[in-house]
């Protein structure tokens, strides 16, 4: 089964292999460039994947968790790729989007990003009739991994935020309850 795998989906992970030394080069030389360059090699694969046609019947699974429960207790053995892949596809992207626009630095909005671009490749895989099941699950599942990628990355951009933060708001005593001057909620809080 896994070299079945390997062998259908060898052309992507080939080409984003390839790229990865031109990223390597070019990404320094760019202010934002190593963000950028995981946030493109990290989806670039999955995305292709997600958009090649398979030959099936295209169909479309718009009640949340059913489709997912249906795979899940009809073949768990084949779920579990599937679920792993789904939650890989916007890993990459929620882990290097904090680091790439200040923006990013909610987890909603990591979430929603995620959701509206998966979204987006389930109605390309219908509208395209690649011959794939266009399920809200697959849009859930992959903004949970642009969510868990963020969570992963936190406490880095989380230091980086207090930077900018301290730079914009200075303090000059310390917040009530904190142990440290110029600590505040929001040092300590993840961000919603």
């Amino acid at each position: 089964m896994i070299s079945e795998q390997l062998h259908r989906w060898a052309l992507p992970l080939w080409v984003t292999l390839a790229l990865v030394p031109v990223a390597l080069v070019v990404a320094p030389l760019r202010r934002r460039g190593v963000p950028e360059a995981v946030i493109v090699l990290g989806t670039f694969p999955w995305t292709w994947m997600a958009l090649t046609p398979l030959g099936g019947t295209r169909t479309v699974a718009l009640v949340p968790l059913v489709d997912l429960y249906d795979q899940v207790t009809s073949n768990p053995a084949a779920a579990f790729p599937q679920v792993f892949a789904n939650l890989v596809f916007l890993l990459p992207f929620g882990a290097a989007a904090p680091f790439w626009r200040l923006w990013f630095r909610r987890f909603r909005r990591v979430f929603l990003v995620a959701a509206a671009f998966s979204a987006l490749i389930e109605f390309l895989q219908y509208a395209l009739g690649l011959g794939r099941v266009s399920s809200i699950d697959d849009v859930l599942q992959n903004a949970t991994g642009a969510l868990i990628g963020a969570l992963l990355t936190w406490p880095w951009w989380r230091s980086t935020r207090r930077g900018v933060r301290a730079a914009r708001h200075p303090v000059e005593q310390a917040s009530p309850g904190s142990a440290r001057p110029g600590a505040c909620a929001a040092d300590r809080n993840p961000p919603i």
